[in-house]
């Protein structure tokens, strides 16, 4: 429902009516908001691990291939 809808649907409510709707509104939001934050906290943390494990696998290679080189260059 689009705001101009709602805002036309509690138009003719009492007062304490649509301050009760809009709070409840609000904790919806809420909640829904928390549930967002909680996962981009659980992206967050894997991308951190991937990013560490991806260093090490890219540290791990240039030692390989500098051991294969100088390797290499002893056995010529």
């Amino acid at each position: 429902m689009k705001m101009t809808e709602f805002a036309k649907s509690i138009g003719n409510l009492p007062k304490k009516e649509k301050l009760a709707i809009l709070e409840i509104i609000d904790l919806k939001v809420d909640s829904d908001m928390d549930r967002v934050l909680d996962r981009l906290d659980t992206i967050n943390s894997r991308i951190d691990r991937l990013d560490s494990s991806l260093k090490w696998s890219i540290g791990i290679g240039f030692t390989l291939l500098g051991i294969l080189i100088t390797i290499l260059n002893f056995l010529e």
